[in-house]
């Protein structure tokens, strides 16, 4: 046999095989790995909820909910809870508010490694004071930061399709959504909010405007520090003694034939009500108070003198455009007033522990 018939080629196989077991383990591992932080995120998530919960519930509040139950793997890190309800008082909201959720869902996920979502799924109900509103939403999300050092309050929110039953009838509205993040200038908590296409009940202003208000947007910023925990009337006069105040950088509406923008400042008095003062731009304004006497918000008697003070102030703007008219606007003693004429009473702030205030 010659020595060219007794040289074999080196096999192939054997690299192969061998490559493809490493890849193999590479797998395992990395699965091994993931599933290792899949778990310990979760873990954190529910000691998370743990943690706030004993604190809402230092404060007085209520936390109810169903057993925690993971889910989400391989994508996201997901703690699922049944049977929510939260309620409580808060400066905010002194009369109290519940919130009861038939779903909610705590997650992390790419690629918002930095922020806690919480999505809220079927039947919900909103009570404020004596208020029940049951409501329903193709997706209701927020956003938290899950850094300890954000400020409180910061975070994003979002719903979709919101359906909410009032007593006057349905509220829909197709969109909204709100940020609210530190200020970039002071630290001041700043909110920025737009609701689209909101369709109202048959409320008194919905027979002037219309059943639909096409956009309404908020920016805004809360200065002075946060109000320390606490009564509800305690935290609040604390954070009016420190100089707290809401600047209403832009509250903007459209709605039929209002198209109306508001600026001003806002803070409490020494009775804990709402005080402030800013300026108000309306743009057609002889088509809005047409719209209110029609609607019968304007008594007909008032319209002529009204129509005539507008015909002499109002004013196209310099680059072209609808006429528009501006006023000055405050809050006083619980009345809103524009341009010194009171226009509104305002129901007072009734808060809890503190003695009703006087007028």
């Amino acid at each position: 046999m010659s020595a060219k018939a007794e040289t074999r080629r080196p096999s192939r196989r054997r690299p192969l095989r061998g490559a493809a077991l490493t890849l193999l383990v590479l797998l395992a591992l990395a699965a091994g790995a993931h599933a290792l932080a899949w778990r310990w995120t979760t873990d954190a998530i529910a000691a998370g909820l743990a943690d706030w919960t004993a604190r809402q519930r230092a404060m007085g509040w209520t936390v109810e909910h169903g057993p925690p139950a993971r889910a989400g793997w391989p994508f996201e890190a997901r703690i699922e809870l049944a049977a929510v309800t939260v309620s409580g008082t808060a400066p905010a909201l002194p009369r109290g508010f519940t919130w009861e959720a038939a779903r909610v869902a705590l997650a992390v996920a790419p690629p918002r490694l930095d922020a806690l979502a919480i999505s809220a799924t079927g039947a919900q109900r909103l009570r404020l004071d004596a208020a029940v509103v049951p409501f329903t939403a193709h997706a209701l999300r927020a956003r938290v930061p899950l850094d300890p050092a954000a400020p409180a309050g910061s975070g994003e929110i979002l719903a979709e399709g919101l359906v909410a039953m009032l007593p006057e009838g349905p509220l829909a509205a197709a969109r909204i959504a709100a940020v609210a993040a530190p200020r970039p200038l002071d630290g001041a908590l700043a909110l920025s909010a737009r609701a689209e296409d909101v369709l109202v009940p048959p409320v008194p202003a919905a027979a002037a405007f219309g059943p639909r208000i096409a956009q309404a947007r908020l920016e805004a910023a809360m200065t002075g520090p946060m109000p320390p925990p606490g009564p509800p009337a305690r935290a609040a006069a604390a954070w009016r003694d420190a100089g707290g105040a809401i600047e209403l950088g832009g509250l903007a509406l459209r709605w039929g034939p209002l198209a109306a923008e508001l600026n001003g400042v806002l803070r409490l008095d020494a009775a804990l009500q709402p005080a402030g003062e800013g300026r108000l731009a309306v743009e057609r304004p002889q088509e809005a108070l047409a719209a209110l006497v029609e609607g019968g918000l304007v008594p007909r008697r008032e319209a002529g003198t009204l129509q005539a003070v507008l015909a002499l102030t109002a004013r196209a703007p310099a680059g072209g455009g609808a006429p528009r008219v501006e006023v000055p606007v405050s809050v006083a003693n619980g009345a809103i007033a524009a341009a010194r004429i009171p226009l509104l009473r305002l129901p007072p702030l009734a808060w809890p522990g503190a003695a009703p205030p006087t007028r």
